[in-house]
């Protein structure tokens, strides 16, 4: 399965929400409805930073990124698919001229893609109300193997931690890939593969409050960077798994 967290980052922070509006209700429609991308995703989720007024007032767990508009999550089953659709003539024809747009009117600059390979660590019943991403960096002592070693202890010990499972109804570890983007060498945005980060970690929570305080109890070796507490969008019915 190959997965893509693509990074926006807004030319004015006070035209977020258009600039969110036009991407999930107009340009992610286009993509969907267009025959190239027919059966390609497996998700497609357009995912929203809160309001700086729902995080917590008495602490933050999570750094403010005022410059975020949208995460949007690419999951295939096939990559091979994605770059096919993505080369297709019709819809580069069809999208590129929005893409440009969207560019031009909303964005600083090209999108950063972070390519990563996702590992399931827990999931309950409940979907959770904020969907958290905490992108995270080894420290420079630490080896990528050793890094993800502990990421992997990390994810059993929040798997068995039923503090942690009292707050959380689902966790996913993903770590990044060295090889490029599939949306970075095919998406012809001038996108770029992100890898100033070693691992994405995604939580789904009701309460910030209840997840600071079980974050604050449980804080161990490794870096937190970049923290996002978002609202999911999916700009297409997340396919269950």
């Amino acid at each position: 399965m190959s997965k893509e967290y693509l990074v926006l980052t807004a030319r004015d922070p006070d035209r977020h929400v258009e600039c969110q509006d036009y991407v999930i209700h107009r340009h992610a429609q286009a993509v969907m409805s267009h025959r190239a991308f027919q059966g390609v995703f497996k998700r497609y989720v357009a995912h929203r930073p809160v309001r700086l007024g729902v995080r917590t007032d008495s602490r933050h767990l999570y750094d403010a990124r005022p410059d975020i508009p949208l995460i949007v999550e690419h999951v295939c089953e096939d990559a091979s698919l994605f770059r096919r659709a993505l080369q297709d003539d019709d819809h580069k024809a069809a999208i590129k001229p929005d893409e440009e747009y969207i560019g031009r009117e909303f964005l600083s600059g090209p999108p950063m893609v972070i390519e990563t390979t996702e590992t399931e660590i827990f999931a309950g019943s409940g979907a959770g109300l904020f969907h958290v991403f905490d992108f995270r960096k080894r420290h420079p002592e630490t080896s990528p193997d050793g890094f993800s070693s502990w990421l992997d202890e990390e994810g059993s010990a929040l798997a068995a931690s039923a503090e942690f499972r009292s707050v959380v109804s689902r966790r996913v570890h993903s770590l990044v890939s060295k090889d490029e983007a599939v949306y970075a060498e095919d998406g012809g945005t001038g996108a770029s593969t992100g890898r100033a980060y070693d691992a994405g970690t995604e939580t789904w929570t009701d309460s910030l409050e209840d997840l600071a305080r079980a974050c604050t109890r449980r804080r161990g070796r490794g870096t937190r960077d970049a923290w996002t507490p978002c609202r999911a969008s999916p700009s297409s019915p997340p396919s269950t798994s």
